[in-house]
């Protein structure tokens, strides 16, 4: 046992003897931008708060993957010592339905098509064309998905995937299209009815600047089908929930809140739509 102890140390030893020129500079540049790295973890701080990976934030969480390619050569680019570690950050793809033309870098533009397409958020630019009469956004990807392969060329609107609370990637891409609506544009939102669902909605009515109202759908406690399941919600989280509903000017909103005190996920409503 004395030998397999002995043999699995200097092996050990060894392994960081031989660790790559790539990895120590890694470590170096890390440790003065506060990423600090170890044998077995890698840690991230940052001078707020600490970050939650959930409804609020999630937009500043850094993504950790793991790349087994090995790159040996080089210290810039994609051979840089980030990219062999397999820390990278990138902007999810935004998903957009519906039959209108989207204006992207370099005066290009795509068509979307059924049921969607996903594109790189920084590289949307705006609307080529006429503006839909509808766009709206969605915080869940089941109902987005069924609302997505619900609508046909006959249904003049856009809908749009936030994935809970939109990242400012998404946020930048949302502004280049709203820029291109005008006032016959109606702006919808359809979320969970919770804090995080009504704070996702008030990031969403900021990015309307005051150019147009964000109408809430299917987020009315009090008109939603006799069998919906509902869920308790204590009172600080109901308090919070009318303040959103009343700072989004929903009145019918904040008025079910206070007399159902509940909370519902988005995703046990059967998919419809305003339009």
């Amino acid at each position: 046992m004395g030998i397999l102890a002995a043999g699995i140390r200097v092996s050990c030893e060894k392994r960081r003897a031989g660790m790559s020129d790539q990895v120590k500079e890694f470590q170096r540049v890390c440790s003065d931008s506060g990423i600090v790295t170890g044998d077995s973890a890698i840690v991230t701080t940052h001078s707020g708060p600490t970050l939650q990976i959930g409804h609020d934030e999630t937009e500043s969480a850094v993504t950790f993957a793991r790349n087994r390619r090995s790159r040996s050569i080089g210290m810039t680019g994609h051979d840089g010592p980030e990219y062999a570690l397999g820390l990278v950050k990138h902007p999810q793809p935004v998903l957009i339905a519906g039959r209108h033309q989207i204006r992207l870098q370099n005066e290009r533009t795509v068509a979307l098509h059924e049921p969607y397409i996903g594109l790189a958020p920084d590289h949307v630019c705006g609307i080529a064309g006429d503006a839909p009469a509808h766009i709206m956004t969605i915080e869940n990807l089941t109902t987005f998905n069924e609302v997505a392969r619900g609508l046909n060329d006959e249904v003049d609107a856009m809908v749009i995937y936030t994935g809970g609370m939109p990242s400012p990637a998404l946020r930048a891409a949302l502004r280049a299209l709203i820029a291109d609506c005008g006032e016959r544009t109606c702006f919808w939102h359809w979320g969970d009815i919770d804090v995080g669902g009504l704070r996702t909605a008030l990031a969403i009515q900021g990015e309307l600047d005051g150019r147009a109202r964000l109408r809430p759908w299917q987020m009315d406690l009090s008109i939603l089908p006799s069998d919906t399941r509902l869920t308790d919600a204590p009172d600080t989280v109901v308090k919070q929930m009318i303040t959103l509903a009343e700072r989004l000017d929903w009145p019918e909103e904040a008025a079910g809140i206070r007399r159902l005190r509940a909370i519902v996920e988005q995703e046990v409503l059967a998919p419809c739509r305003p339009f």
